[in-house]
């Protein structure tokens, strides 16, 4: 396997596990609250059926808006959608890419090097990495170069930059807040101010073969720390990662 992709396909995993987890602790939150609501059924049901003549005429008077207020709420509405996609499409001003290059370059450079603790402090916040390598887990899960193979960086890109939606920028905070409770890190507070999906690509050798990378990531701007490599594209987020 190509070093520079395994690096990435492990924190991917190290992303599952923490979906995995978040979604067994929703399951078991819905469960509580459905066995809380059962409970109080029938107490509630007088009161719901009074509430429900109530609820009625509301429902009567807003049937009455006139065609014209139908018509300024639908363009309200689709105003309010245009501003979002252009939002989360714009992309990263000259400054943040020039930036993100840094970022590229000192994870391609620390991998090839074997420096895992380099690595890593490109992908996690400074508090989850010194945890990672007290324990022992950051050189055993992240020194990916056999020893006494020979490696250089031919070349490193990012391109294609395109803003985070807010609420993807929610669900690496969680990502984040999980790993630092499964490391034990105690009062951990990631203020994450932004983010972009981006196209990372690096050439390499290693023992004079080719090992390039070619694949989308995501760039996050932890306060206090700077840009954080995040190894899954935007729609992995959307689909495996935003509580789907």
């Amino acid at each position: 396997m190509k070093k520079l992709t395994s690096v990435l396909l492990a924190c991917t995993m190290l992303l599952c596990a923490a979906a995995s987890c978040g979604s067994k602790k929703e399951e078991k939150k819905a469960e509580t609250t459905a066995s809380a609501e059962a409970t109080t059924d029938a107490e509630t049901k007088s009161a719901d059926d009074e509430e429900k003549s109530d609820e009625k005429k509301k429902d009567e008077k807003k049937d009455g808006k006139s065609d014209n207020e139908k018509t300024a709420d639908d363009k309200n509405d689709g105003a309010s959608s245009e501003d979002k996609d252009e939002r989360s499409g714009e992309p990263a001003s000259d400054k943040e890419m020039e930036e993100i290059n840094v970022l590229v370059k000192d994870f391609a450079y620390t991998t090839v090097e074997n420096d895992a603790e380099g690595m890593l402090k490109t992908m996690f916040p400074e508090d989850i990495v010194k945890a990672l390598m007290d324990s022992g887990d950051g050189e055993d899960d992240f020194t990916m170069l056999e020893e006494g193979k020979e490696a250089k960086i031919l070349e490193y890109s990012a391109t294609d930059s395109e803003k985070l939606e807010d609420e993807l920028l929610d669900t690496v905070k969680a990502y984040y807040d999980y790993y630092a409770e499964e490391e034990g890190v105690k009062d951990a507070d990631y203020k994450i101010e932004k983010g972009y999906s981006f196209t990372v690509d690096i050439k390499s050798e290693i023992d004079g073969e080719r090992d390039d990378m070619h694949q989308e990531a995501c760039a996050i701007y932890v306060k206090g720390e700077g840009w954080k490599l995040l190894p899954v594209s935007a729609d992995q987020l959307r689909e495996e990662f935003d509580g789907e």
